[in-house]
């Protein structure tokens, strides 16, 4: 650098030197992410093809759908779809998400995407149902790790909750979910959940009041894309 610049008579790194270690660095989150995705497959199970690419907004939606007493019409699901299907492909895991609606229309498909795009990206996510997580947990009481089983769902970057809802009704179960949301509320860690039921049907005020206070709403009404193949046969 010549006399004067701010920079005079400093080392200063070449660019043959800072390209490699971009390189480098990017050659570690391709590692990570690699690694991430290997281990979020084994988790999604029937879910591991669900991507967002693989969703598909435009489906057929032959009749109208009920939920929560009130009747959809096609053109009421369709909006539903393509709302929900830009949240989730602009999410970022910044703040919760909840999304909730009729059997079969593609909330767990959603949540799936998610964890797959940001997989990709190298950011670890975590999958399960309430039941599965709350049974996880509950496995660790035979050798003494069901603390540690139930941390590391407090610390994971991203939690998708599915089927909130269906789990077992237990003084157990309740409070262990809570303490599971709850932590993960007072850290500003992201959780996504999909429930066939609003907010407010769920039984514990203390999670009604997580969820509003930090997740963006998601209705997702559409038809069952598992009865679509059934009509097509009988139309």
């Amino acid at each position: 650098m010549p006399y004067g610049h701010p920079h005079f008579g400093q080392l200063q790194r070449c660019q043959c030197l800072e390209a490699a270690q971009v390189a480098a660095r990017q050659a570690v989150l391709a590692t990570r992410a690699a690694a991430l995705t290997t281990q979020l497959q084994a988790e999604l199970g029937r879910l591991q093809h669900c991507t967002l690419e693989r969703f598909d907004p435009h489906r057929p939606l032959p009749g109208s759908v009920e939920w929560d007493g009130k009747a959809y019409t096609p053109a009421e699901q369709r909006k539903s779809l393509l709302w929900a299907y830009s949240v989730a492909r602009q999410y970022e895991p910044v703040e919760s998400l909840y999304i909730h609606g009729s059997y079969g229309s593609g909330k767990s498909h959603l949540a799936a995407g998610i964890l797959h795009s940001l997989a990709a990206r190298g950011v670890a996510g975590r999958y399960g149902s309430a039941p599965a997580l709350l049974r996880l947990v509950r496995q660790g009481f035979r050798d003494g790790s069901a603390d540690d089983r139930l941390e590391a769902l407090m610390t994971v970057p991203l939690l998708v909750i599915d089927d909130l809802g269906t789990e077992h009704e237990s003084g157990w179960s309740e409070a262990s979910l809570f303490d599971l949301i709850n932590i993960r509320y007072l850290n500003d860690r992201a959780t996504i959940f999909t429930s066939n039921d609003p907010v407010e049907a769920h039984r514990d005020e203390r999670i009604i009041t997580r969820i509003n206070g930090t997740a963006q709403i998601v209705t997702l009404v559409a038809f069952d894309h598992r009865r679509l193949g059934h009509v097509a046969e009988s139309a």
